[in-house]
């Protein structure tokens, strides 16, 4: 399936789409952090997409760290952050970051990169909010990332109904 466009981005293999208007907000971006490794590629596509559909109008920055993830799965990616109106930030970092630490099937070394985030991620972010790549967004998260934190070194949530 294709739609002839001359701005026409492909954001996933096989698949064209038109790229979307920029969207009008005087909102900030809201900054999200996500780290995987190439495994999660296709659960973080229905993340994203949950995320776009349920805050439509919403600009995101999405900081994906990473230590292995082929180039053409993020430029994938990044054109499909771009056709949603937001941006992928990937950060590569060093396979030697968390050599030494405990790896199992469910218990990657990406999953050690969110504890590190600070150190990480560029100095000009205040905040952030860390999404697994597994996550379903069923509602408008602006609340929850404007919630003031101050004192706390890490908040949670819990979907109850």
């Amino acid at each position: 399936m294709s739609i002839e466009s001359d701005s026409a981005i492909p954001y996933s293999e096989g698949v064209i789409a038109t790229q979307s208007e920029p969207k009008e907000t005087a909102m900030e971006p809201i900054n999200i952090l996500v780290t995987l490794d190439k495994n999660y590629i296709p659960p973080l596509r229905v993340m994203l997409k949950s995320l776009f559909l349920n805050n439509p109008k919403e600009v995101f920055h999405i900081y994906l760290i990473h230590d292995a993830i082929p180039c053409m799965q993020i430029n994938s990616l990044k054109d499909y952050c771009a056709y949603y109106g937001s941006l992928l930030r990937p950060i590569a970092v060093g396979e030697e970051m968390f050599a030494d630490a405990p790896a199992l099937r469910y218990l990657t070394k990406a999953m050690y990169y969110r504890l590190l985030a600070c150190n990480i991620l560029p100095a000009d972010i205040s905040k952030a909010l860390y999404l697994d790549p597994d996550t379903l967004v069923i509602n408008p998260i602006r609340k929850l990332y404007d919630a003031d934190l101050t004192g706390y070194l890490f908040g949670g949530c819990i979907h109850s109904s």
